[in-house]
């Protein structure tokens, strides 16, 4: 017996249940723009473990894939994206998917690290001897402190805060010294 009129057709669409936190997806197509749902969406096309899907963009994301890759889609092309979370929206019974765009794959030298650091108005912490700055701001930071949890940079211990959206940096004494 053929069952083959019972199976579903393979999706072309990725869907919350199909990643996990943590997954990367690559951006492989500079998109269009979809009106299904009443309001002018971003459908981009995306591979996540291989299999090449399509991916609609919610407004926050759009946001913040563009202040990242800028405004033109197709510059988007090989770029990737992290799924950061996945969130329940209880009033439509859907989940979402929160994307982060990743930056370039080339690690920066301590020395690039330092520099951003700088350029970055560091303000004192409520909590311990140390300041704070968001993680909007130091961008390629932020990526290696998710990464690797604490850094030791130049004389500074640096590490995220609970809530992720700050950098915090102590000055290393040589009490911290190891």
């Amino acid at each position: 017996m053929d069952i083959s009129s019972l199976l579903k057709p393979h999706t072309r669409w990725l869907v919350p249940t199909m990643v996990a936190v943590g997954d990367i997806i690559d951006i492989i197509g500079e998109g269009y723009i979809d009106d299904t749902y009443g309001r002018d969406q971003l459908v981009l096309s995306v591979r996540h473990n291989g299999v090449q899907r399509q991916l609609r963009l919610s407004p926050s994301n759009l946001r913040r894939i563009a202040a990242a890759y800028g405004p033109e889609t197709s510059a988007w092309v090989g770029k990737k994206l992290r799924v950061a979370a996945i969130r329940c929206y209880e009033a439509l019974r859907r989940e979402g998917l929160i994307l982060e765009p990743l930056p370039n794959s080339e690690e920066p030298s301590e020395e690039e690290l330092l520099l951003e650091m700088k350029r970055v108005s560091w303000k004192p912490s409520r909590f311990g001897n140390g300041e704070i700055a968001p993680v909007s701001q130091l961008p390629r930071l932020t990526d290696r402190l998710r990464r690797e949890g604490v850094l030791r940079l130049g004389n500074w211990d640096l590490a995220l805060t609970r809530n992720h959206r700050w950098v915090f940096r102590r000055r290393r004494t040589k009490q911290h010294d190891g």
